[in-house]
């Protein structure tokens, strides 16, 4: 339950934006192209505004270019697998001190 709450969260963190979320060695994995922007051009879907990805959720022509595109039954599905391989920067990076 734990996996499937912070999955969500992490792909719903507005400050991740798409590309962050599918680098290219992602992308040459799971899917027939070399970047999430190459992918996005091939669908001809735009997805310039914050609106349009927001509605790409339930767009049923992008699920359906997911799925004959890459290796996942859809959009939902290829979102939520690459929040699981996403690492988020940390926003401090304290340097290791030894305690004497």
């Amino acid at each position: 339950m734990f996996v499937k709450r912070e999955v969500h969260e992490r792909s719903n963190r507005k400050n991740t934006m798409l590309e962050q979320l599918f680098p290219e060695s992602f992308m040459r994995k799971y899917t027939d192209y070399r970047d999430f922007d190459e992918m996005v051009e091939a669908s001809n879907i735009c997805l310039a505004s914050g609106k349009a990805q927001r509605e790409i959720e339930t767009c049923r022509i992008w699920s359906q270019f997911v799925r004959e595109h890459t290796s996942f039954s859809g959009w939902r599905e290829m979102r939520k697998t690459a929040a699981e391989h996403y690492s988020y920067p940390s926003k401090i990076q304290a340097p290791h001190q030894k305690i004497y």
